[in-house]
């Protein structure tokens, strides 16, 4: 790899991480420690993507640690990146940068595919997880699938998690992000403003129930 196109995403994340605690923001998350979607030379050893990302990681944590944000690394499936794909992945990783300032996220549409056990998966991070996304087997709205979120919401309540839950329902095609992520078909009946409106709420409502149920509201 050129040394200076790794040494370029440094910076840009670095950046990134400054802008965040300038304006007094204390999270950073997503897929941000390697490239997004899987190089088409990779072949089966992740170790030198993975030597890279922790190399270049250990630079960036130190701007995080320096304006007070939280590096969060999500686990995503295998289709989105090679790199991390499971809660052990995400957790070995964070080991090796070892800083206070580096966290995990998990999302539930992730988990169905790569983890055994979903609520599993939640005990193992523990106190590492630092932001959790909710979405269905399919990327509706919690709760139009098949997932178990009495399994979800029960192991959250297990590790004690206070911070924050953010849904990602995707139910349109079209546009960007609807072509990425490969959604060639509107998962909900006549997607109009006043529809998507009307699910919004229904998630809202749905997940409050489901922290009133465990004890986390």
């Amino acid at each position: 790899m050129d040394e200076k196109i790794r040494l370029g995403g440094v910076d840009y994340l670095q950046r990134i991480v400054e802008r965040i605690g300038y304006m007094g923001g204390t999270l950073l998350s997503g897929v941000s420690y390697a490239g997004w979607g899987v190089p088409d030379n990779f072949l089966d050893d992740k170790r030198p993507y993975w030597d890279q990302s922790i190399k270049s990681m250990r630079e960036i944590i130190k701007t995080a640690e320096d304006n007070g944000v939280t590096y969060c690394v999500e686990a995503v499936n295998r289709f989105e990146t090679c790199l991390i794909n499971t809660a052990a992945e995400a957790l070995a990783y964070v080991a090796e940068i070892d800083s206070p300032n580096i966290g995990v996220l998990l999302d539930t549409y992730h988990m169905n595919i790569e983890e055994n056990n979903i609520g599993d998966a939640i005990r193992l991070v523990g106190d590492k997880l630092t932001s959790f996304h909710t979405g269905e087997n399919n990327r509706t709205a919690p709760g139009r699938g098949h997932l178990d979120w009495d399994e979800i919401f029960g192991a959250l309540a297990d590790i004690n998690y206070k911070n924050r839950i953010v849904s990602e329902p995707f139910i349109m095609q079209g546009g960007e992000v609807g072509r990425d992520i490969h959604v060639y078909r509107d998962l909900i009946d006549n997607p109009t403003e006043a529809r998507i409106d009307e699910e919004a709420k229904y998630l809202l409502n749905f997940e409050k129930e489901m922290l009133k149920k465990y004890n986390m509201a």
